[in-house]
């Protein structure tokens, strides 16, 4: 990676870094970007470089705090207390080496009662795979390909949710019945 690569990241790091601060202390309505630029030390017009639009930036902060809950559940133990400490564990060990990671946990917690978020992002940070890519924002310009990928994932994901949901039912449909024929 280049010096001019790798300064870029650092800045949009820094972005969002900041960004994350200000959204759990003001909010997504009363946060403008101008106070995120000068937060960040740099124009608003340098800061569109990296964001199109404080709704995008905000976008990117709710999936990387979303994703950032999944340890949690990748986690594997028996016993509940022991699940519970281990994530306890993990989780301070995190916020150590990550502390912008509280503001995540406010910016989530607040999502679903704040005004002016906009709905798509609401249904992100509540975990839905109901929601759609709007691939036709893209036709005909440089994303199409991607945007197209996109929904393609998606639409294999919520696929094999369904499908494993099922698996599930009949597994536990064949488990009772089987059960019910022992007692008689």
């Amino acid at each position: 990676m280049s010096i001019r690569d790798e300064q870029k990241e650092q800045r949009r790091a820094l972005i969002i870094d900041k960004a994350i601060e200000l959204f759990a202390k003001k909010g997504y309505l009363d946060t403008k970007i101008g106070d995120i630029a000068k937060a960040a030390d740099m124009s608003v017009g340098l800061m569109f470089h990296y964001f199109e639009s404080k709704e995008k930036l905000f976008e990117e902060i709710v999936r990387y705090g979303t994703n950032a809950t999944n340890t949690p559940r990748e986690m594997n133990f028996e016993n509940p207390l022991d699940y519970f400490e281990g994530f306890l564990k993990v989780l301070l060990q995190y916020v150590k080496e990550h502390p912008q990671t509280m503001y995540l946990f406010v910016i989530i917690g607040r999502i679903q009662h704040s005004e002016g978020v906009p709905p798509h992002i609401k249904e992100i940070a509540a975990g839905s795979l109901d929601y759609k890519f709007p691939v036709k924002r893209f036709q005909g310009g440089d994303y199409q390909d991607m945007s197209e990928n996109l929904e393609n994932i998606g639409n294999g994901l919520q696929r094999a949710v369904e499908k494993s949901m099922r698996d599930e039912r009949l597994k536990t449909d064949l488990i009772t019945n089987v059960s019910h024929d022992i007692k008689t």
